[in-house]
């Protein structure tokens, strides 16, 4: 149905309409040329003022070229006021619909990614745990190895190699992005989730002072925006007065 519709602009301005830009050019005919011989006397005024009268003259043409300025720009903005309240009327219905979409959108990926910051979390624990745990049973082998000779030694030194093996593919777990851990595919939709670097400002006053005697002038939004910018570059090597620097985790879904 949205394929085969007509285009707003069709329907509003009309169909097989000539373009705009001939159009304005037959309409302002005489003002494009008022401005074009205006233009060109200026270019013919000298380079240079040497008197009074000559002052004059410039004066007389910066005033026409003033005027005839303005009355262009007037133009403008009573010819463009119908096509920019038309603009602003189809902006406010799709961006009110999109703002909808968006904040239901928003809602469920707030809830996945608190699910994803579990599964994450729980994760990381298990192969922690587990990676602790065969680091200890790795300890107790190599201890019997230093305790006993000949085939009972190499026996338990081999036996705590290979823990340690599995102990370092745990501890690679635990420490793995956050992709790897949670990725999962379901009904043929990807949920995912990467790591994110936000920040909360919890002293505001605190920041400021270190912002000098400009400070002051910042808006907060402004600070804001320096501080994203700021983190979009160091990530988490960001120290701030006054500003917690939060990793988060967020769901992606495909």
């Amino acid at each position: 149905m949205l394929q085969t519709r007509i285009p707003i602009a069709e329907q509003v301005f009309g169909h097989n309409k000539a373009p705009m830009a001939e159009v304005l050019g037959l309409d302002f005919a005489e003002l494009a040329r008022d401005a074009a011989a205006l233009i060109e006397a200026a270019s013919k005024l000298p380079k240079s003022i040497k008197t009074d009268a000559e002052l004059g003259d410039f004066g007389h043409v910066v005033t026409k070229l003033r005027a005839l300025a303005s009355t262009v720009d007037g133009t403008r903005k009573d010819e463009g006021k119908p096509l920019l309240d038309a603009t602003r009327d189809l902006n406010g219905f799709f961006n009110e619909l999109k703002a909808g979409l968006d904040e239901a959108r928003g809602t469920l990926e707030g809830v996945a990614s608190d699910y994803q910051r579990a599964k994450e979390a729980a994760k990381r624990a298990e192969a922690a745990a587990a990676a602790r745990k065969l680091r200890e049973q790795e300890d107790a082998a190599r201890a019997k190895a230093a305790e006993s000779t000949g085939t009972t030694a190499a026996r338990a030194e081999g036996k705590a190699d290979n823990l340690a093996s599995a102990a370092e593919r745990h501890e690679a777990d635990a420490a793995a992005k956050t992709a790897d851990l949670v990725r999962t595919t379901v009904g043929g939709v990807t949920v995912s989730a990467k790591s994110v670097w936000t920040f909360r400002i919890d002293d505001y006053a605190a920041l400021e002072a270190t912002m000098g005697p400009l400070g002051p002038y910042f808006t907060e939004d402004a600070v804001k925006a320096a501080i994203r910018s700021l983190m979009r570059l160091r990530k988490g090597a960001v120290a701030l007065p006054g500003v917690a620097i939060i990793e988060d985790t967020k769901a992606t879904i495909r």
